[in-house]
């Protein structure tokens, strides 16, 4: 379990340390104050052996369509457009500490950069280029060192090249990489990879703990099932006691939202999920219980949590709905720009009730 973070010159964050992390970790914080960003840069830790770790954020954040020129893929990343500072996502567990560093590599002064586009499909960043794309030799050069003198230095690079976009891999371990599934904050999510998750579980013998767990918010349902469709597509139907099973789709943006958390965190045992802005889709009325359903999941599969908000509604409803089993798992860090560095406060389960109970701005 991931327990210390320190970001740098990664996106809108120039510096920031979360310490004591726990079990299930809550980012609060104004617009704009980091809490995407937090979640981003810990999950590009543990992809970064996935070619399209850089376009999925993209992706994420609604980007459809990118110039394939450096401006445009890689100075975004960089805080305040600074390529020449390295992005550095510091990963400590209680044994060990892994550093991933981020280097801008400048290209070929007076090579001409001719950009043609990409389409980002989904919030997986499926890749689609036109043909002939011309740019420079420019790269994001990586390096990961580990505080295990057992493991060798990994380098690897994301470059632009002649005429494509390249992940090349000199030297790389599996070590301490863990299984980690982001949700985006868009409701939406593809229903063909949904069914998928569900299939997985359902080949394990595992299908019906998402039905007990849907069954809190929704008790008429009584099963779940995989329905092949034309063009390779699957989607799921729910049966809900009427003369036909129903898309699950039809039940409206809460199921399915849930539906999609309790699926990456029953299908990611021993790894992290990420949720950004959780209250997205979710009836204000059911919040309490949805949490209680994640935390149930996640303490199960023995999966540590870290998601965003900025709801009051929610923080509300994650008072209510943590058990006292969980309440000395959880920790709320509010994030805050002062002058050029983000300050992570972090608040116990009890400060963060009595701050709400009272009043106080937390958010």
């Amino acid at each position: 379990m991931i327990n210390k973070v320190r970001i740098s010159n990664f996106k809108g964050i120039k510096n920031i340390e979360l310490n004591e992390l726990s079990k299930f970790n809550i980012i609060g914080g104004k617009n704009n104050a980091g809490k995407s960003t937090v979640l981003e840069a810990i999950f590009m830790f543990y992809d970064r052996l996935g070619p399209e770790f850089l376009l999925k954020q993209y992706g994420w954040r609604g980007i459809t369509e990118l110039q394939i020129t450096p401006e445009d893929m890689f100075f975004p990343i960089f805080n305040q457009y600074d390529f020449k500072k390295n992005i550095t996502i510091e990963i400590s567990t209680r044994s060990e500490k892994d550093t991933l560093e981020i280097k801008y590599q400048d290209p070929l002064l007076n090579n001409e950069i001719t950009g043609k586009r990409i389409s980002l499909e989904n919030i997986d960043g499926v890749v689609k280029t036109e043909d002939n794309i011309v740019t420079s030799n420019t790269k994001l050069s990586m390096t990961v060192k580990h505080s295990n003198a057992k493991y060798k230095k990994e380098t690897f690079d994301l470059e632009l090249s002649s005429n494509s976009l390249s992940f090349n891999i000199k030297h790389a371990t599996r070590h301490n990489m863990l299984n980690c599934k982001f949700l985006a904050s868009k409701v939406y999510q593809n229903p063909t990879e949904v069914a998928v998750q569900y299939s997985e579980l359902d080949i394990n013998g595992e299908s019906d703990k998402i039905v007990d767990f849907l069954r809190i918010i929704e008790p008429k349902i009584k099963s779940i099932s995989n329905v092949s469709l034309p063009n390779n597509r699957s989607m799921l139907y729910v049966d809900i006691g009427i003369s036909k099973k129903i898309p699950m789709s039809f039940m409206g943006d809460g199921i399915s939202r849930l539906t999609s958390i309790l699926l990456a965190i029953l299908t990611t045992k021993n790894g992290i999920v990420f949720i950004d802005e959780i209250e997205n889709g979710i009836h204000y009325s059911v919040q309490n219980k949805i949490w209680k359903s994640i935390l149930k999941a996640a303490d199960e599969n023995n999966c540590q949590i870290f998601v965003s908000t900025h709801s009051y509604e929610f923080l509300n409803a994650c008072i209510e709905g943590t058990d006292e089993i969980y309440r000395d798992k959880l920790a709320y860090f509010r994030l805050e720009q002062i002058e050029d560095k983000t300050q992570a406060k972090r608040l116990t389960y009890d400060n963060l009730k009595t701050s709400v109970s009272n009043g106080w701005e937390v958010r």
